[in-house]
């Protein structure tokens, strides 16, 4: 009974191991800070949308968005994000062409009927 009250007094706090780890609150709060990933987009269904409009950009957003969940696995956030914002100026860029694709289209197909 001595030793039991001589070990609880030892100044070794009640939620450490005997192995000298770091305290239950101190290892919740690195779970923690290990679980704040970054919320980055990684804009996989604007690709799929944007493959209607002009699928040689899409086609590339498609790989980036791709990209961006295999670097937040990796924990390279830096990498994740610029992945993501290159996938968002592709998508742009397939909306901004489409238009312009589809009239130049048109007229071609006017001007080759009337010859």
């Amino acid at each position: 009974m001595a030793e039991l009250e001589n070990f609880e007094n030892s100044g070794v706090p009640a939620d450490a191991d005997e192995f000298g780890a770091d305290t239950a609150e101190e290892q919740r709060a690195a779970a923690s800070a290990d679980d704040a990933k970054p919320d980055i987009p990684n804009r996989f269904f604007g690709g799929v949308g944007s493959l209607f409009c002009f699928p040689v950009t899409a086609v590339i957003a498609l790989w980036f968005s791709a990209k961006v969940n295999e670097y937040l696995e990796a924990g390279d956030y830096d990498r994740a994000r610029a992945a993501s914002e290159k996938a968002g100026k592709l998508i742009k860029a397939s909306l901004y062409i489409a238009p312009v694709w589809m009239i130049t289209a048109i007229i071609i197909v006017v001007v080759l009927s009337k010859l």
